[in-house]
């Protein structure tokens, strides 16, 4: 799934619903929708990088960036 249009609100409903208590949620960075996303999310949440990743990662309209894509692990908690 892809949570780059989503609202805050509906990643913490998301994130309830499939991630068991004490386990994390990824999110990978894979381009400049994903990258926005990150950056707007609330300040409460703690993402984490995990790693950078030799995937491909594009930009709005489908074009290839020249950089790695970043995983985070993401806590919602309030």
């Amino acid at each position: 799934m892809r949570p780059a249009a989503w609202r805050p609100d509906e990643l913490i409903r998301f994130s309830e619903a499939i991630v068991p208590p004490q386990r994390p949620l990824y999110v990978l960075d894979d381009g400049t929708e994903m990258r926005a996303w990150i950056q707007a999310a609330p300040a409460s949440w703690r993402l984490e990088p995990v790693a950078q990743l030799a995937l491909p990662t594009f930009d709005r309209g489908g074009d290839r960036l020249d950089r790695p894509a970043t995983l985070y692990t993401l806590d919602t908690a309030q």
